[in-house]
């Protein structure tokens, strides 16, 4: 796991390069910190977290995200099968915006990676899959 922690880290850090402005940052560094808390919840309970309410008390490092889940206007994919290969991970989608699948939007890959995708790039994509309860 210690692997994909330092990908996630590395992942927030990096500046956007497209020249986008401070909401669009701010945005996708959340979403980032959403993926992050995600996966040490899993790091820490070997289990990823199967329900909004387990990720409660970490949410201030994600306050809007949190918000927009309770909401339903992001759609997570609970108690994913995490692999410790960051790297098989981005593989799946983890996360995305509920309009996503017909108007393209963010969407976070269970590797921790956060990007804007179209509706047809997004359908490509398979969920991870979820471990039995």
């Amino acid at each position: 796991m210690r692997k994909t922690t330092a990908w996630l880290v590395c992942a927030m850090s990096l500046p956007c390069l497209s020249g986008c402005g401070a909401d669009h940052t701010a945005r996708k560094m959340e979403l980032a910190k959403f993926a992050l808390e995600y996966h040490e919840f899993n790091a820490a309970h070997g289990a990823a977290p199967a329900r909004l309410d387990d990720l409660k008390e970490r949410s201030s490092a994600f306050p809007n995200v949190y918000t927009q889940i309770e909401d339903g206007r992001l759609v997570v994919i609970w108690n994913a099968k995490l692999s410790h290969d960051g790297n098989e991970n981005e593989n799946y989608v983890l996360a995305y915006e509920k309009t996503v699948p017909e108007k393209g939007g963010w969407v976070i890959r269970a590797g921790g990676s956060v990007r804007r995708m179209t509706a047809e790039e997004f359908q490509k994509l398979p969920k991870i899959e979820q471990a039995a309860e």
